[in-house]
């Protein structure tokens, strides 16, 4: 089942347990908010393959190279976020979250890595419930 049809179902349920009345307003607010955000990236995706359709190579080797899409990569709503692929501008490729967090960590390359980004985002993912 690809997002856009999971999304939808969840929706769905969501929506029946509306008219049930067994969904709080408080949870109500809160998915509300999370499927915009979600709706949000998926637009943008589609922008994005919109783009690589109308300009071919150079648009999608753009779109990779800043990290906005994988190189052939496909969303999962069930990843685990230290396997989470991320863009590393200093080894210039794609690289999990994990092994961002590694790198950046030992002496040679922490100095380099604390102004990029994902070394800040990837500390407070991975870092916060340690």
């Amino acid at each position: 089942m690809g997002l856009l049809e999971q999304e939808i179902k969840e929706l769905r349920i969501m929506n029946k347990r509306i008219i049930d009345g067994t969904i709080m307003n408080d949870e109500l607010t809160q998915r509300i908010a999370v499927y915009s955000q979600i709706e949000k990236r998926a637009k943008m995706m589609l922008l994005a393959f919109a783009m690589q359709a109308k300009y071919k190579k150079n648009a999608s080797n753009n779109i990779v190279k800043y990290g906005l899409l994988g190189d052939g990569s496909v969303v999962d709503i069930g990843t685990d976020v230290e396997i989470e692929m991320i863009h590393c501008p200093d080894m210039e490729k794609n690289i999990t979250r994990h092994e961002c967090l590694d790198y950046s960590g030992s002496v040679e390359h922490n100095e380099d890595c604390q102004s990029c980004k994902n070394f800040t985002v990837t500390r407070e993912v991975l870092l916060k419930n340690k």
